[in-house]
């Protein structure tokens, strides 16, 4: 990859296509059952036991405003490091990697960067379709209806879980 191009995995929200940077995924997994956690905040699913750590499960639809519907064959987790920590985030479906040139990628508009709202970092024009880019990691610091940054919430649940597994 050279530096006039961002690769990206892209996904897919209900009609829409975002895209992640490839370098804030860690994996991608087949969505399994996850445990509900009493009194977690609406955009928590629950969370998983991934190969012995607890990772909270994030509705990615539910903190961009986006309506849900049920998981199905192609829905998956993508599994991110946000701050060292490990979140998922559900999606409709994986569509793939893609190298986008940086000379395709536009600003977002202003009305889509609401106070303090970051995580739409620009719009790729891609073929005839528009992609529109994520940072995961601005998305988690965006503030929940109750004034706790998201990040807030997913670290202190960890660490709430850790907490709990050694006593």
């Amino acid at each position: 990859m050279n530096e006039d191009e961002v690769q990206v995995v892209m996904v897919r929200l209900g009609d829409e296509v975002f895209g992640v940077d490839v370098h804030q995924v860690r994996e991608i997994i087949k969505v399994k059952g996850c445990a509900k956690v009493p009194n977690a905040p609406h955009f928590i699913e629950g969370v998983i036991n991934l190969r012995g750590q607890i990772t909270p499960i994030v509705n990615i639809k539910t903190l961009l405003g986006l309506e849900s519907k049920e998981l199905s064959e192609e829905t998956r987790i993508i599994i991110a490091e946000v701050s060292s920590d490990s979140v998922g985030l559900i999606v409709d479906a994986v569509l793939g990697v893609n190298r986008i040139p940086k000379k395709d990628i536009v600003p977002p508009p202003k009305i889509a960067k609401s106070e303090g709202n970051n995580s739409i970092v620009g719009i790729a024009k891609l073929s005839e379709q528009l992609v529109i880019l994520l940072d995961i990691e601005s998305l988690l610091a965006g503030r929940t209806e109750k004034g706790f940054s998201i990040k807030q919430v997913l670290s202190e649940s960890q660490h709430d879980e850790k907490n709990a597994i050694a006593k």
